[in-house]
């Protein structure tokens, strides 16, 4: 079966300014030869003969009479008609005894095959696709979720309070890269216990502490232990500070409130520099 021809061609307005332009039968035969013209280089057999010749696109293998039977015009006209054309410069012929090759100038064609053109739908659909799914992917890795918070263990020292996490402030980082969040209550009873300690600006440094150290995290069963024991400590410190050691006491406690808060505000603002913050 034949596959059928979906074709465009372009027909310059200049053929308004033709002498012949308002002859119909003029106007008939020239889009006829456009209709009819090849769109692919091929190689044809001449009728009649045992000749094999070469037709490009924009070419018609044909002869006088043939046109005359497709047009319905005569013979003598048509010959009229094409010399016309020619003396225009919109077509050229080559003619011999056993056929006439004519050549539209200047043709824009657009010819496809049903089957080329559902092959370029179905390519540009394809692309389509891909450009879509690595859309998707680059959306999902934005705005893929985050591994879900693990609480970790509560202290087992004494019963704490039911409370919400609060997880802008007080939580710590374990040595798998986790967050153990720390809640209101644990750190309402911490302040009970340890009244001399500032809780919620030690568990900040507490937090900073594990960014700035990352190869010396806790697990999860050993965070609790490692608070604790921090907070054990701040408690046991002398309240005031001596002129021997300028980071003693109450001066050193000032000097980590200001580092844990620095350190804290470039983590929040996305501004970590990657380096190493020492505690004294």
């Amino acid at each position: 079966m034949k596959t059928p021809l979906t074709t465009h061609i372009e027909v310059s307005r200049s053929l308004m300014d033709c002498s012949f332009y308002r002859d119909p039968e003029y106007i008939f035969l020239f889009l006829h030869l456009h209709f009819i013209a090849n769109t692919v280089e091929k190689r044809v057999k001449v009728e009649k003969t045992h000749l094999f010749i070469t037709i490009l696109p924009g070419q018609v293998l044909t002869s006088r009479a043939k046109l005359a039977e497709q047009t319905g015009i005569s013979n003598s006209k048509v010959e009229r008609i094409l010399d016309a054309l020619e003396s225009e410069q919109l077509l050229e012929q080559q003619t011999n005894s056993k056929y006439r090759v004519i050549t539209i100038t200047n043709r824009t064609t657009a010819a496809k095959s049903e089957q080329q053109v559902e092959q370029q739908t179905n390519s540009s659909r394809t692309a389509v696709r891909q450009e879509n799914a690595e859309k998707t992917t680059k959306k999902a890795v934005k705005t893929a979720k985050q591994p879900e918070i693990d609480a970790g263990t509560e202290l087992t020292l004494f019963q704490m309070p039911t409370q919400d996490l609060d997880l802008s402030e007080h939580y710590m980082i374990l040595n798998n890269g986790s967050r153990h969040n720390i809640k209101q209550g644990e750190v309402a009873e911490w302040a009970r216990l340890f009244p001399a300690v500032d809780v919620p600006q030690q568990l900040r440094a507490m937090t900073a502490w594990c960014m700035a150290n990352p190869t010396q995290r806790k697990t999860k069963s050993g965070i609790n232990r490692f608070m604790v024991r921090w907070l054990s400590k701040e408690q046991d410190k002398p309240t005031r500070g001596n002129s021997a050691n300028p980071w003693g006491g109450q001066a050193k406690e000032d000097r980590n409130k200001a580092v844990g808060d620095a350190w804290l505000k470039k983590m929040k603002e996305g501004k970590d520099s990657g380096q190493t913050i020492v505690l004294f």
